[in-house]
C-alpha cells in the first residue's frame, strides 16, 4: 500500500499537507522526527490557544445569528479555560493572560463593527478539502487535506476561501495581489479549485498606556465619527483620550515641528487645543489599538498548478526518504537564518539529553489533530 512512511505505533500514514511539507522542506530530519518518531515541542505558545480561540468566537458569532457582543462572550467563555495554565509561554507583547483577555474582547469588537461592510455571506467553517495526488499510479492512495477556516459564498458571485489569522505582525498591504504568492493560500487554491482566497488578518499590539500619536480604532459612534474610524490621539487626559482624524493630526505635527525657542511648551499647548476644536474626547473603552484587515487575492491559475506539481514532488521525495530510511539533517547555524538554534529538535540533534528533555517530549497523539489545528 503506497503511503508517506510508518508512525512509531505502526499506522501508515497517507495524508499530507501544507504545515507537513514546510517541515520536510526546512529539514528533513526535522520531518522524520516530529512526524515518524512523535517528538513534539513541549513549550506551549499562548499565540496558538489564543488563535484558536478567537476563529472559534468568530464561528460561534455567525452560527448565533450575529447578536451583538456574542462573539467577545463566546472568547471569554474559551480563554477562560486557560487562565490557570502556569505552562502557557506569552511574547513580551502578549504579557500575559489578563492582557490577552482585552486584545481578543477588542479584535472581536472590531470584527463585529467591519462585518458589515465585508463580502462575507453565510460562511460555512472548517471546510475539509481532500485530493488524491498520485491516481492510477504506484503511489495511489496518498491524499492532500487542508482545512479551510471560512468559505463564503457570496450572492451572485463566486466562493471565496478566507484564513483566520492572529499575528504580532501587520499584513504587507503594500503591493497589490501580493497575497497571490502565499503558499497556503496557493495550496487552498489547488486542491479546492477555488482561486478567490484572502485573509482575515489580526494583529496583536501591546496592551498598554496610550500616548500622541497613538492611531486608534474608534469602538462605538461619537459625534461625527462612526465606529471603526482610525484615529490619531492627540493628547491623554487619565482615562480620556483626545483624537484627530489622521489628515488632520498629519498638519498638527507639521504646524508643531515649526515652533521652538522660548515659550514653545506654551505655543504647544495653544496649538493643541487649536486643533482640538475639530477633533473629540473620548473614554479609553471605546478605542483599541489592536488592528483588523480584510485582504483578498486571486489566485494565478499557472501558479496555482505549479503549487500542485510541488506538492506533488514533495510527496514523492517524502517517500523516496522513507523508503531509503534516510532523512539527514540540513543545519544551518550562521547568518540570518540561523534554524538550528531556534529549533525545538535542536537537543534530539546534538545527542544533548538535557536540553532535549527541556525543548520537546514525545507523544502517540494523533498528528491529524496538528493538520486541523491549521
Amino acid at each position: 500500500m503506497a503511503h508517506l512512511y510508518s508512525r512509531k505505533d505502526g499506522k501508515l500514514v497517507t495524508i499530507h499537507s501544507y504545515s507537513s511539507g514546510n517541515d520536510f522542506k526546512s529539514c528533513k530530519r526535522l520531518y522524520q522526527l516530529k512526524k515518524l518518531e512523535g517528538w513534539k515541542e513541549r513549550e506551549q505558545k499562548a499565540a496558538f490557544k489564543f488563535g484558536d480561540c478567537i476563529e472559534q468566537s468568530i464561528r460561534f458569532f455567525h452560527e448565533s445569528g450575529l447578536r451583538a457582543g456574542s462573539a467577545s462572550e463566546e472568547f471569554t467563555r474559551l480563554w477562560l479555560k486557560h487562565q490557570d495554565n502556569k505552562e502557557l509561554v506569552y511574547t513580551d507583547k502578549e504579557a500575559s493572560w489578563e492582557a490577552m483577555h482585552q486584545m481578543g474582547i477588542e479584535m472581536l469588537a472590531l470584527y463585529e463593527i467591519r462585518l458589515p461592510s465585508l463580502p462575507i455571506y453565510r460562511p460555512q467553517f472548517q471546510i475539509k478539502y481532500q485530493k488524491e495526488i498520485f491516481p492510477n499510479s504506484e503511489l495511489a492512495g496518498i491524499d492532500f487535506v487542508a482545512y479551510v477556516d471560512m468559505e463564503v459564498r457570496r450572492p451572485e458571485s463566486e466562493l471565496l476561501l478566507l484564513d483566520i489569522k492572529t499575528s504580532s505582525q501587520e499584513l504587507d498591504e503594500s503591493i497589490p495581489n501580493l497575497l497571490a504568492l502565499d503558499g497556503q493560500l496557493l495550496s487552498y487554491g489547488w486542491v479546492s479549485g477555488i482561486h478567490q482566497v484572502g485573509f482575515i488578518w489580526f494583529t496583536k499590539v501591546k496592551i498598554g498606556p496610550y500616548k500622541k500619536g497613538d492611531e486608534v480604532t474608534l469602538l462605538t459612534d461619537y459625534e461625527s465619527f462612526k465606529a471603526g474610524d482610525s484615529v490619531v490621539v492627540l493628547k491623554v487626559d487619565g482615562d480620556a483620550i483626545y483624537f484627530l482624524p489622521r489628515s488632520d493630526y498629519k498638519k498638527y505635527v507639521e504646524d508643531e515641528n515649526t515652533i521652538e525657542g522660548k515659550g514653545s511648551k506654551a505655543a504647544i499647548a495653544k496649538l493643541q487645543d487649536e486643533f482640538m476644536k475639530g477633533g473629540a474626547v473620548i473614554a479609553r473603552k471605546a478605542t483599541t489599538k489592536q488592528r483588523l484587515q480584510f485582504v483578498t487575492a486571486r489566485l494565478n491559475p499557472d501558479d496555482v498548478k505549479e503549487m500542485g506539481e510541488a506538492i506533488g514532488q514533495e510527496i514523492a521525495d517524502i517517500v523516496a526518504e522513507n523508503e531509503r530510511g534516510l532523512w539527514p539533517k540540513e543545519p544551518m547555524i550562521r547568518g540570518l537564518i540561523r534554524k538550528c538554534q531556534m529549533c525545538p529538535m535542536l537537543g534530539v540533534c546534538l545527542n544533548n539529553k538535557e536540553l532535549r528533555d527541556e525543548r520537546v517530549v514525545r507523544t502517540s497523539s494523533d498528528w491529524l489533530d496538528e493538520i486541523e489545528d491549521e
